[in-house]
């Protein structure tokens, strides 16, 4: 072994230093790129986005309020209003809280308007909405995530704000009758019922209840759908024949509207009726308080007439003057005929060339009469005949009638957009119009003497009440129009009797408990209700 030791060269080959940092810029540059370009692009589509959202303001959407040159977003509570091509409620500015119609239900983008002016300046701010309740499935709730953006309007835009136009009857009314015509709702192709139609129907209905207005519903349809399932021929039919297919469409029609609305969580209530019940007055002060009791718990009654025991109404169609019958029953401010007519014109428009549109009518003249025509709908039987009577006893109720074509889905909300329609406008109010009824148009059946308490109890605006009363004249019967005689014989009102004579001369002069006692039953509190009274001196009588 040679004692020499071998040695080895352990240094770096030449250039692995440069090649090190080659690596090292490498990786930076891609951390760059992974990192910083993302954040560039970012930045550049906000960008994008937030000049795209500016022109949809002021450009596109800008217009639809009024924006463009006079700010015009009015949000008071429960008043719907018109968002893109959505149809809104808004019911609490503090918690902004939008119904939109199931058949629109879909992802959109509103403007929530914040309230009050903060700083001289208008606040406006879209949010994006998401559903919480599937499509088609009636009203949908929305509910609002993160602002996305917010554009502030000066609030000088507000001084050059355009008066809002007047409410409509409609919008004004508390409580609303809406007559549904057997054109609209039975399908004459296949005599079934025109269900996508109805549904759209109901939820308009459901809105009016939802923003505090009361609804009654008149229905037409029973004959026309009770007809195809009794295989009876198209054409007029005999009043047996009637009788007999309002019985069996009458069931079909009960339940279609029992299904669509209990979807909605809303009771209805079927009642028939005939115009006789609305004249005899008997009738007509239970009907009245059978609607009343029904409005009071929240349920909407769905009148039909009795066809299945009229006569002369069947042949007639007459649901127009059924409607307004009821709306008077009810002391109703409007009245809504949904038929396969927009409105009122000056002749017949299928035959007149120069037949005009007219949009609004004060009185009911002979000239206006005189531009009714027959009916031309194949499964009603009623015309602008029935239309023009059924205004004319709106009107002396106080009511306001509007005739307008339904054929179109959502055909209440149509209205409220400014479908063309004829209004029929009056000049009194149901109270006034009742009181002046009962005072000149009724004629006394019999006459009731009151002692000076019972005098000074009326003229303080109560009621009458049997303990007040010293003598019954005449014959009369329960609902009959009385007058009420001062005790030197005047007559200082007129009203409608809860008792009848007989029963009156038991149980003048004493108290509610000790009349019914005497009458064996429990009868109502007062003789005369003061909604049923009306002082002659307020009805400018001597």
């Amino acid at each position: 072994m040679s004692g020499r030791h071998s040695s080895f060269d352990w240094r770096q080959p030449a250039g692995v230093d440069s090649a090190v940092v080659a690596v090292l810029v490498i990786i930076q540059v891609v951390v760059l790129i992974v990192i910083v370009v993302p954040v560039i692009v970012i930045i550049i589509v906000e960008v994008v986005v937030f000049v795209l959202i500016v022109f949809v303001l002021v450009v596109a959407i800008g217009p639809a309020f009024g924006l463009a040159d006079a700010l015009e977003v009015h949000f008071p509570p429960g008043l719907e209003v018109d968002l893109l091509d959505f149809a809104v409620e808004i019911f609490d500015l503090d918690q902004f809280r939008i119904l939109v119609d199931g058949q629109d239900a879909e992802s959109l983008v509103f403007l929530d308007v914040l309230v009050p002016l903060a700083g001289g300046r208008f606040e406006v701010s879209a949010h994006a909405a998401s559903m919480r309740c599937a499509r088609g499935r009636g009203n949908a709730a929305l509910s609002y995530t993160r602002p996305v953006y917010h554009y502030r309007f000066p609030a000088a835009t507000m001084q050059n704000r355009r008066p809002a136009a007047p409410a409509s009857p409609l919008a004004r009314a508390r409580r609303i009758v809406v007559k549904v015509g057997s054109a609209l709702l039975v399908d004459s192709a296949t005599g079934r019922v025109n269900r996508a139609w109805l549904e759209t129907l109901v939820l308009d209905l459901v809105r009016l209840r939802r923003r505090g207005q009361e609804v009654i519903l008149v229905s037409s349809g029973a004959i026309a759908l009770g007809r195809r399932h009794l295989g009876l021929s198209p054409g007029v039919l005999r009043l047996e024949e009637s009788q007999a297919a309002a019985a069996v469409g009458q069931i079909r029609l009960a339940h279609a509207y029992k299904e669509l609305f209990e979807a909605h969580e809303v009771t209805v209530a079927q009642v028939l009726l005939t115009l006789d019940d609305s004249e005899r007055r008997r009738r007509y002060l239970n009907a009245r308080a059978t609607l009343n009791a029904l409005l009071a718990l929240g349920a909407l009654p769905v009148i039909n007439e009795n066809d299945t025991v009229a006569t002369t109404e069947i042949r007639y169609g007459d649901n127009d003057r059924l409607a307004a019958r009821v709306a008077q029953m009810a002391s109703a401010d409007c009245v809504l005929l949904l038929s396969d007519v927009d409105g009122l014109y000056t002749a017949d428009p299928n035959r007149s060339a120069g037949a005009q549109f007219v949009d609004r009518v004060l009185r009911v003249t002979p000239e206006i009469e005189a531009m009714a025509g027959a009916a031309v709908s194949g499964v009603g039987t009623g015309g602008m005949a029935t239309k023009i009577a059924a205004a004319r006893i709106a009107l002396s109720a106080g009511a306001s009638l509007c005739i307008a074509a339904g054929a179109h889905k959502h055909p209440v909300r149509r209205l409220e957009q400014g479908a063309r329609c004829t209004w029929f406008v009056p000049q009194g109010n149901p109270a006034s119009s009742r009181k002046q009824w009962i005072a000149g148009t009724l004629r006394p059946n019999g006459a009731i003497s009151v002692d000076e308490g019972a005098l000074r109890a009326l003229h303080a605006g109560k009621s009458l009440l049997p303990a007040g009363i010293t003598e019954a004249r005449g014959r009369f019967d329960r609902g009959d129009t009385i007058s009420v005689l001062a005790p030197d014989g005047r007559e200082i009102a007129r009203g409608i009797a809860a008792y009848g004579d007989a029963d009156v001369a038991r149980i003048r002069g004493m108290r509610t408990r000790e009349a019914a006692a005497i009458l064996g039953y429990r009868g109502r509190d007062e003789m005369i209700h003061r909604d049923d009274l009306v002082m002659m001196d307020d009805a400018g009588h001597d």
